[in-house]
């Protein structure tokens, strides 16, 4: 089976907004460029799906992820390919 591919759904989303989630719950996941909200989206065989948050280049996007692989780094070079050219 292929593991879950949720890498091409981000999507921006306003500085408020971003703001807001983040206030929302306490963050089940935290780094300096990104977090994920602190209540589950769903669940796959994969594992949980949160949503997960990133500022790049004080932009901000969000997109689900699996938890277990909960990767800002990963994201930000995501959310760059995507988004930042």
């Amino acid at each position: 089976m292929t593991p879950l591919d949720l890498s091409s759904l981000w999507m921006e989303e306003t500085e408020g907004r971003y703001y807001e989630m983040l206030g929302a719950l306490p963050p089940i996941k935290r780094d300096e460029c990104g977090f994920m909200v602190g209540e589950c989206m769903n669940h796959t065989a994969d594992g949980a799906i949160y949503e997960a948050h990133i500022e790049v280049s004080g932009r901000f996007f969000f997109r689900p992820a699996l938890l277990k692989t909960f990767d800002a780094q990963e994201y930000f070079r995501e959310v760059n390919s995507m988004f930042m050219h």
